[in-house]
């Protein structure tokens, strides 16, 4: 069974594929202060709870975007089953021509998304990932991944209005009830979720233009579907595209050994 690790800014998902198909998923806290061995306290117990021994596990590959977070889940790796993970960068990725003029400068999570999508929908292709940031990413009917926009995602916005003022609290992130809150709570979620889908269709809008073509939009992230459901642009949400895209990666570099 394969272990796909996402380390992201907030959380690490983690995925379990016994085969091409995802079957189970939990989280573990993006936390720099916890060690290795309280990582792999937490891990053993997610896999304890979902009845899948260490022994069941034959690779743990990587994906991450925080290098110390990296860092200590190789540790992980190497105390519970000894061995070093594969850890994936973007020269991992030859089925995608990237077109950034720094393509090692890239998050690995967006080509991952990009690559997941591209190979379940074709091109040309928008890859929305609304997350701890919001990433736009375009895909060319040649499939070539030209770039992107990035911008402050719900958690950030709603984080920093709580930080930065005096008398607006902290919120849980779903819809209000209606456009004009009514309450100072239902006013940031309005503003930051409503806000956020028009974020996403604007830019989406301006993409197509530039572009000229129709361009489906996959969502992936935290917060695709809250914001999907207010979107006039999304027309699919992929909730695991990055795992998906790991294990896709992990089957090609197996297969081309």
């Amino acid at each position: 069974m394969l272990l796909a690790v996402d380390i992201g800014n907030s959380n690490i998902s983690i995925g379990l594929f016994p085969g091409n198909t995802l079957v189970d998923y939990f989280q573990l806290p993006a936390d720099l202060q916890k060690t290795p061995e309280e990582y792999s306290d937490l891990l053993t117990e997610q896999l304890d709870t979902k009845g899948i021994a260490l022994d069941k596990i034959d690779d743990m590959v990587i994906a991450s975007v925080v290098q110390q977070l990296s860092s200590i889940l190789q540790r992980v790796s190497r105390l519970l089953w000894g061995r070093d993970p594969l850890t994936i960068s973007y020269q991992n990725i030859p089925e995608l021509k990237i077109r950034y003029r720094r393509p090692e400068t890239v998050g690995i999570d967006r080509l991952l998304a990009a690559l997941a999508a591209y190979k379940t929908y074709g091109a040309p292709l928008i890859v929305a990932d609304i997350g701890t940031a919001v990433t736009i990413d375009v895909l060319s009917s040649e499939g070539e991944f030209l770039g992107g926009i990035i911008a402050p995602g719900p958690q950030i916005c709603a984080e920093a209005l709580a930080e930065k003022t005096s008398l607006l609290p902290q919120v849980e992130l779903q819809p209000p009830s209606e456009l004009i809150g009514r309450s100072t709570e239902e006013a940031i979620k309005s503003g930051i979720i409503y806000g956020t889908a028009e974020l996403v269709d604007g830019l989406i809008t301006r993409i197509r233009k530039q572009i000229k073509k129709p361009a489906k939009v996959i969502a992936t992230g935290g917060f695709a579907d809250v914001v999907s459901s207010e979107s006039k642009t999304i027309a699919i949400v992929e909730p695991h595209l990055v795992l998906k895209g790991i294990q896709m990666i992990y089957n090609y570099l197996k297969t081309s050994d």
